[in-house]
């Protein structure tokens, strides 16, 4: 760094931004108690922790205090551990990571077995939301729930939980009868000058996964239209499908998917290949008699086999 360059340029000492390339680790939540049917009122939310060296590179001078006596108070235990004494685990020295002052809350709902609207496992997305962490990092965030009844989750008005990032307060709206999922992760600021992109401003993710029973059960069941109670399907026999052998009780053909999609559309249900479904949005209960047939253990769905 004292000897003359070799090669002279331009611009022989360059000065390097540096910005954050560490995303925000996860929050810690509290342990609260639920209520005897499922609820939970209030949770405690930590920011997420950070250590040395990168406390010292996001707070400055005033971590080195916080830092400097955690690691002499390492010291003294593990000196009174030498000395034979039982005493707690050293743990590494942390602040609350000062740069994360919004919490980033996403809600989804699980639907019923097999609608094609939720993923995988089932799950929808409700909202997303945010809410500001207090000003002090070491204070935790206090997320309240505001549980109430819906028969559809979309005639829930939740205009209150939209809102620019760190705006929104109050608490959060969730559903009665429900799995309900809360995805949490602390959120930097808006800042790309300080954070190196987009993706290091977001905190990893913690689930919170709740359910709370229904203390109502009105309007449980849909009414249906005089028309719609009962109706009776007339198909014609399917061309495809192979004809069983001869029994005393006749059975019916092999499942064909053309004959089941038929029978979908007259009764206002889906069809996936040989299987009944609800539509999007809709929550049934199937039951059959006389067919050979498969039934999920909800009766959310109902697949016709072969006899």
């Amino acid at each position: 760094m004292t000897e003359d360059p070799a090669n002279s340029g331009e611009a022989p000492v360059a000065h390097l931004h540096m910005k954050r390339h560490i995303p925000p680790r996860r929050c810690e939540t509290g342990s609260a108690a639920r209520a005897t049917d499922g609820s939970l009122a209030t949770l405690n939310v930590l920011r997420p922790t950070l250590g040395y060296p990168e406390a010292v590179f996001a707070a400055g001078a005033a971590a080195r205090t916080s830092l400097l006596a955690q690691h002499n108070a390492n010291a003294s235990l593990v000196a009174a551990r030498n000395a034979g004494q039982d005493v707690a685990d050293p743990t590494p020295p942390f602040i609350r990571d000062p740069d994360t002052p919004v919490l980033s809350v996403r809600v989804l709902l699980r639907l019923p077995t097999f609608d094609p609207a939720g993923d995988e496992a089932g799950w929808v997305e409700w909202y997303r939301t945010t809410r500001p962490f207090p000003a002090d990092p070491a204070q935790a965030l206090q997320l309240t729930f505001d549980w109430q009844e819906a028969s559809d989750y979309r005639d829930v008005d939740i205009s209150g939980q939209l809102g620019a990032d760190g705006t929104v307060t109050g608490a959060l709206t969730l559903l009665r009868a429900r799995d309900v999922r809360l995805e949490i992760g602390a959120l930097g600021k808006d800042d790309l000058s300080y954070f190196a992109s987009d993706k290091a401003r977001k905190g990893a993710i913690d689930t919170i996964n709740l359910h709370a029973a229904a203390s109502v059960e009105a309007d449980l069941l849909a009414t249906l239209p005089p028309a719609k109670i009962l109706r009776s399907v007339m198909l014609r026999a399917d061309p495809v499908g192979e004809k069983s052998e001869k029994r005393t009780v006749v059975a019916q053909n092999d499942p064909s998917a053309a004959l089941v999609e038929r029978l979908a559309n007259a009764v206002d249900l889906a069809a996936d290949g040989a299987t009944l479904l609800g539509r999007p949005g809709e929550r049934l209960a199937f039951g059959c008699a006389g067919l050979t047939y498969y039934a999920a253990p909800d009766a959310t769905s109902l697949e016709f086999a072969a006899p």
